[in-house]
């Protein structure tokens, strides 16, 4: 009897044996190990940017309708609560740093601390054209809506593109290609993504007048040789860039307002290996920006050669004009002018500004042929300009819309005519420089001056006279009549 109890309770005790195991098992080991996966995991960000409902590790503890929730310890139900409070901190965090550069130290197994090296990259700045007048009479939700929007939809362009998204600077977005990680093709994909940012902005509108018109951005784009790191103080640092091909980039993105384009790069860019073949490119200018005297070369991305039949001859003319004119030989050269003026406005591209001023420039060396020793470099003395006409119909377009929305008929019509009210000047502006002689960056808002056609780069100079068009007027020429053109 005694021998059949032990036989009968060595089954029994291997089965509660294994019961409490089992309970072991699925209440403390099975969770702490998925819980070590996740640390491990999020050691090296791979679940910054996972879901919660979605993280691998502890769906069975983090999601407290699921079927297959298991009952754990409660010391391991803290320590996990404790851990998904780590991630949502660390997710957080990750918005204000690109979590590539963590990644890099983390890969590297380096500290992070206050240190540079240098690199060729390249930069690309771009921001929203017009948007200080845009949302002037828009209240402050919409315009936040309206540039979160904007924002993420860029973010997301330079994303695809595997460059390093660094700052927001007000509707202003800096990226970096081939830092901090390496990309072989960075021109290439800095350039395709300057063209993928205009492609996809443009479902994003703003009220112009009565109508929905597309944003539209000014890119700039430039490869040079800087220095990439930690930049700040022992306390704290952000990851940047340092070195004039920086500025030089930003200087891309604002001669976009002096030529009335949408995307320029620097030749070097062009310069770098494997551009896409088909990518559609002109030169627009020579120019030495303020401060500097060795000489850019300026082109403009314009898109692909195979997105309109006529693009690619336009393209081919441009060189040829602008080889004639860079020779002196303006006549030749404002005649091929003339014929790519023709060809883009077939390509859906009227009233080409880069070919009008180009036009304007030969006109004008013809009746005043420059010295011998001049070699087309354009010297600039400014870091800003004027209004491009196509953001000077929009700003007329808008105030049209406004008369027509308070039923005034007749200011609308005097303003299609070209004039507008002399209280009305004051929130049209240029920037224009201080006149102190230092290259600081400081400048100074004025109105524009007495019968302004927006034709100069600078309506009225810091000491209050007018310039350009201007030039010989007395100050309260149109103004006395509370009327002036636009």
């Amino acid at each position: 009897m005694t021998v059949l109890a032990v036989l009968i309770q060595i089954p029994l005790s291997v089965y509660v044996l294994n019961v409490k195991i089992s309970t072991f098992s699925t209440t403390l080991l099975q969770p702490l190990r998925s819980l070590v996966d996740d640390m491990v995991a999020m050691s090296s960000l791979e679940l910054v940017g996972i879901d919660d409902h979605t993280a691998p590790g502890t769906s069975m503890l983090s999601s407290k309708n699921s079927k297959d929730k298991i009952k754990t310890a409660e010391e391991l139900e803290n320590l996990n609560t404790a851990f998904r409070a780590m991630r949502s901190a660390i997710r957080s965090w990750s918005l204000f740093v690109p979590p590539s550069v963590v990644e890099r130290f983390y890969d590297a197994g380096l500290e992070a601390k206050v240190g540079v090296t240098r690199c060729e990259v390249t930069v690309l700045f771009c921001d929203i054209e017009g948007f200080e007048e845009t949302c002037r009479e828009m209240d402050p939700d919409a315009v936040l809506s309206k540039l979160t929007g904007v924002l993420g939809t860029i973010a997301d362009e330079i994303q695809l593109q595997n460059g390093t998204f660094l700052e927001f600077i007000s509707d202003e977005v800096m990226a970096v290609f081939n830092a901090p990680n390496k990309l072989p093709n960075h021109a290439s994909a800095g350039l395709l993504c300057a063209l993928a940012i205009q492609k996809a902005v443009v479902q994003h509108k703003v009220l112009v007048g009565n109508q929905e018109k597309p944003i539209r951005c000014r890119v700039g784009v430039h490869t040079a040789s800087i220095l990439a790191g930690n930049i700040g103080s022992h306390q704290r640092i952000k990851y940047g860039l340092l070195g004039d091909g920086v500025n030089l980039a930003a200087r891309m993105k604002g001669l976009n307002t002096r030529y009335g384009t949408c995307t320029l790069c620097s030749q070097n860019a062009l310069s770098a290996q494997q551009i896409p073949l088909n990518l559609a490119t002109r030169p627009v200018d020579l120019v030495a920006v303020k401060g500097k005297s060795e000489p850019t070369k300026v082109c403009e991305v314009i898109g692909f050669m195979n997105e309109h039949p006529s693009l690619a001859e336009a393209v081919r003319r441009h060189q040829l004009a602008f080889d004639l004119y860079l020779g002196r030989k303006f006549k030749e050269a404002m005649e091929k002018f003339e014929e790519v003026s023709s060809l883009l406005a077939v390509a859906d591209r009227p009233d080409d500004e880069t070919s009008n001023m180009m036009i304007c420039r030969c006109e004008e060396y013809m009746k005043n042929p420059p010295p011998p020793e001049w070699d087309g470099v354009e010297h600039l003395k400014s870091k800003s300009f004027g209004v491009p006409q196509r953001q000077k119909n929009q700003i007329k377009e808008n105030l049209i819309g406004n008369a027509q929305q308070e039923n005034d008929a007749k200011l609308a019509q005097e303003m299609a005519n070209g004039i507008l009210p002399a209280e009305s000047v004051e929130s049209h502006v240029l920037l224009v420089e201080d006149g102190d002689g230092k290259d600081d960056g400081s400048s100074a808002k004025r109105p524009c001056g007495a019968g302004c056609a927006w034709q100069s780069t600078f309506c009225q100079s810091p000491e209050g006279e007018l310039q350009g068009p201007h030039a010989g007027q007395a100050k309260t020429d149109g103004a006395a009549s509370g009327m002036v053109g636009i």
